[in-house]
C-alpha cells in the first residue's frame, strides 16, 4: 500500500468522561499537536460527554464531530463518513471500550478506503 501523508489529515475516535476519564484523551491530543505541528488535518469523532469535556479546555483547538450511538452500526456509519470526508491516511482508536467486533469493522475499514488503522 502507497501512502502519502502530505495534505492528509489524521481521525481520531476517543472518548473521554466520567466513568472514562481523560487519559485517552489527553494522550491523543498530545498526539494530535505533533500531527499538526507537521500540518497534518487533525479531527476528533467523539461523544457528547467527551464534547463537554474539551469545550472546558483552552488546549484544544481542532475540529471534532460528535458521534452518536456508541460501538453501534451507527456510529461506524458516521465514523466511515467523516474518514471518506475528511480523505484520512491514519485514524487513531484509544479507548478500553471498543471491543474486538468494532476493532475488526476498523480494519476491514481501512483496507476498503486504504488508511492506516492504529490502535492505542
Amino acid at each position: 500500500m502507497s501512502l502519502s501523508l502530505d495534505h492528509s489529515s489524521v481521525v481520531f475516535r476517543v472518548d473521554a468522561g466520567k466513568n472514562i476519564g481523560v487519559g485517552h484523551i489527553m494522550r491523543c491530543m498530545a498526539l494530535a499537536h505533533e500531527f499538526a505541528r507537521k500540518g497534518l488535518e487533525v479531527v476528533f469523532a467523539i461523544n457528547s460527554e467527551t464534547e463537554l469535556f474539551i469545550q472546558n479546555r483552552e488546549s484544544f483547538n481542532y475540529s471534532y464531530y460528535v458521534i452518536e450511538g456508541q460501538a453501534s452500526e451507527i456510529e461506524m456509519r458516521s465514523l466511515r463518513g467523516i474518514i471518506q470526508s475528511k480523505k484520512a491516511s491514519v485514524c487513531i482508536l484509544d479507548g478500553y471500550h471498543f471491543d474486538e467486533p468494532y476493532r475488526c469493522e476498523m480494519k476491514s475499514l481501512a483496507q476498503e478506503t486504504n488508511f492506516i488503522f492504529v490502535l492505542l
